[in-house]
């Protein structure tokens, strides 16, 4: 498959490019960089930015989805020519990057990708008890919500990665993961068998992340300490509590905060004290939580708001 979604069997044929002169301005780039991928937004207004430098071969799949309509953009797979055209908003694309790529972008653009190393994919459906093909394919124009939706939420932690989550960041590319080996994998749909942490290890973990309720901490530290792999980490942790490491934490967090609305603290100080960038994600997440905002629980709950 072609980095944007076509066949590289296409019978366009053409000589090698020769590298072009990008447009005035450059395309805006956003980027996050996990231990398992990196996610990255590119997104350009301008010009055609002309022939790019050869994308390095490497063992790993480059997963993509428009945001708006690509309407012009040129491909070479090892110098020949493999697609010349567009890319309607909203589909997804699945490359593997072992090859010599090299692309042009002819005009505006707005999408966002992942690269995954094929030896994080192999270790995720090995965890996740899933038999796989070992690549993953996907159809010129497919459309993938689940793909899109997910993409979509890592958006905010492009956008401030010192603020991301990176708990929220693992658990949503474990989830991204096991989706495309499942749809686009070939992977075989045994049932893995059922994962739970020991008493030891549960109180290990939980021990932990509320030690580090309020740091940006990591999946793999908090599974090093449980002497797990990561994705096994999650899964277990999930059959074990019923929630994901980072939910099971933001519930630690909306604990502490309700403890809090029964004292003298304002919600901006209280919001800063549990670990919320701010007293509107303080509000956002309590709301979501409880149903009510964190002053109208306060209230409820016959505690006169601070002076």
């Amino acid at each position: 498959m072609s980095m944007d979604g076509h066949d590289a069997g296409s019978p366009h044929r053409q000589r090698e490019p020769r590298s072009g002169v990008p447009g005035p301005t450059g395309p805006h780039v956003w980027m996050l960089h996990s231990t398992d991928a990196a996610i990255v937004r590119m997104r350009h207004d301008g010009g055609p930015l002309g022939v790019g430098m050869p994308i390095p071969c490497v063992d790993a799949f480059s997963v993509i989805v428009q945001r708006r309509d690509f309407t012009a953009h040129r491909l070479w797979k090892r110098g020949r020519l493999v697609f010349r055209g567009g890319h309607a908003a909203g589909t997804l694309a699945i490359t593997h990057l072992g090859d010599e790529w090299r692309c042009a972008h002819d005009a505006p653009f707005d999408n966002v990708r992942i690269q995954l190393p094929a030896v994080v994919l192999e270790d995720c459906a090995r965890d996740a008890g899933l038999r796989s093909a070992g690549t993953l394919r996907a159809s010129p124009g497919t459309r993938d919500p689940v793909v899109a939706a997910l993409l979509q939420s890592l958006l905010p932690a492009l956008t401030d990665p010192a603020c991301a989550a990176p708990l929220f960041v693992h658990e949503t590319l474990l989830t991204l993961q096991q989706h495309l080996l499942r749809r686009y994998g070939g992977a075989v749909g045994r049932t893995a068998r059922s994962v739970r942490l020991s008493a030891a290890q549960h109180r290990v973990a939980c021990e932990f992340l509320a030690a580090h309720a309020f740091d940006r901490v990591s999946v793999a530290a908090v599974a090093e300490a449980c002497g797990l792999s990561r994705s096994h980490f999650t899964r277990a942790f999930l059959e074990t509590t019923g929630r994901t490491p980072h939910r099971w934490m933001l519930a630690h967090r909306l604990q502490q905060a309700r403890s809090l609305l029964r004292g003298p603290l304002t919600l901006a100080q209280i919001a800063s004290a549990c670990g919320f960038a701010d007293q509107s994600h303080l509000t956002r997440t309590f709301r979501n939580a409880y149903g009510l905002t964190p002053g109208a629980w306060r209230r409820a709950a016959g505690v006169a708001d601070p002076a």
